[in-house]
């Protein structure tokens, strides 16, 4: 196989992205072309009634095909349609065929402004609405689309170094310094592999949060895998998979306080999928994964499964939730808080909240 290294710069490490105005393309639908079936057309209003239980075989549609589409990367749908009828089940729901391949969007006629990602939509795409009422009555009016190329900029970001760990094995590192706001971006990786079936996505969203963090730590195609960085333990990088018209990256969405170095890993193996790339990833850092710190542990058979669970999982579960009652107990408390503990089922909490600890043993069975 020959060496990535002979194909890239260090420069093509960490890109920064830098928003501009997005292009905004409008999608015009026409009152003449709404397929009516099981509804009915009014073209002097610009409505399309709909009686109880229309769904998707055989509600009224309409249909534009996208011509003059500026070149982009036009990958987000904004949505604003109203109905006159007050049912809470009735939707639109827009489909996309694009480069021969269609998927399937659904949007409330509420009135409100409503964006969504979808996949690329590019000159001769097909986006068709359909008018569904479900369990009542509906009238709807024709919904206005808008197809938005975000105009994202990619520049290369300080000065990258790129260090050797072992044969095959990379740490792609840069300086990053102070900023009021700062996307900052892996390499990327063309042709990366799909999640397999049993994989819902690659990132799950954080509680309370407007982000969401990679549960699969690698990105990877047939010649190349990237990660996250498992030897640093300095801090917590919330890194993303994202996936664009160039290919599949690592982003970071940050407002960095202080100056640090942020850093990723890279492996030049051959995988032919991606469980295939987490099992190379897993053995080539044997040290991190492959270290048991926690002591013995036990398995169950599956006849005395149900019997482990009454016995050990659910009174340990009782106790975290006694534990998390207690601890929000100690955050609406007022004045200051005595250090006092108390023992329940080895479990100990200390009211100082910057130290809360437990343990619990389970006997052998």
């Amino acid at each position: 196989m020959i060496s990535f290294l002979l194909f890239w710069r260090a420069e093509d490490f960490f890109y920064q992205k830098v928003f501009n105005d997005p292009i905004i393309f409008p999608v015009t639908y026409s009152i003449n072309n709404v397929k009516q079936r099981k509804c009915s057309v009014n073209k002097d209003d610009e409505t399309i009634s709909c009686p109880q239980g229309t769904n998707i075989s055989n509600s009224a549609f309409v249909t534009a095909t996208i011509n003059n589409l500026p070149s982009g990367y036009f990958n987000i749908l904004n949505f604003t349609c109203n109905s006159l009828k007050a049912n809470p089940k009735q939707e639109i729901q827009i489909i996309i065929r694009s480069n021969g391949t269609g998927r399937s969007y659904f949007f409330k006629p509420d009135g409100s402004e409503q964006s969504n990602p979808v996949i690329p939509i590019v000159n001769n795409s097909q986006i068709e609405a359909y008018f569904l009422s479900h369990e009542g009555e509906s009238i709807f009016k024709l919904p206005q689309l808008k197809i938005i190329n975000p105009n994202i900029e990619r520049k290369e970001y300080g000065k990258p170094k790129l260090t050797k760990i072992e044969k095959n094995v990379y740490r792609a590192s840069v300086e990053v310094t102070p900023t009021e706001k700062l996307y900052i971006q892996s390499m990327f990786i063309s042709n990366s592999f799909g999640l397999p079936k049993t994989m819902y996505e690659y990132n799950y969203p954080i509680p309370d949060s407007k982000t969401n963090v990679m549960i699969i730590p690698v990105i990877a195609n047939e010649s190349i895998i990237i990660g996250i960085d498992v030897y640093n333990d300095e801090y917590f990088c919330a890194w993303h998979q994202r996936t664009d018209v160039e290919g599949s990256y690592m982003e970071l969405s940050i407002k960095p306080k202080r100056t640090f170095t942020l850093t990723y890993l890279i492996i030049e193996k051959e995988s032919v999928n991606l469980r295939d790339s987490l099992e190379k990833w897993h053995l080539t850092f044997k040290d991190i994964y492959c270290n048991n710190t926690f002591g013995l542990g036990a398995w169950v058979a599956f006849p005395r499964l149900n019997q482990f669970k009454e016995d050990y999982i659910k009174p340990l579960i009782n106790v975290l939730q006694m534990v998390v009652n207690y601890v929000q107990l100690l955050e609406i408390m007022e004045g200051e808080i005595s250090m006092e503990s108390f023992n329940a089922q080895s479990i100990i909490i200390i009211k100082d909240l910057r130290y809360i600890s437990y343990s619990m043993v389970l006997q052998e069975i």
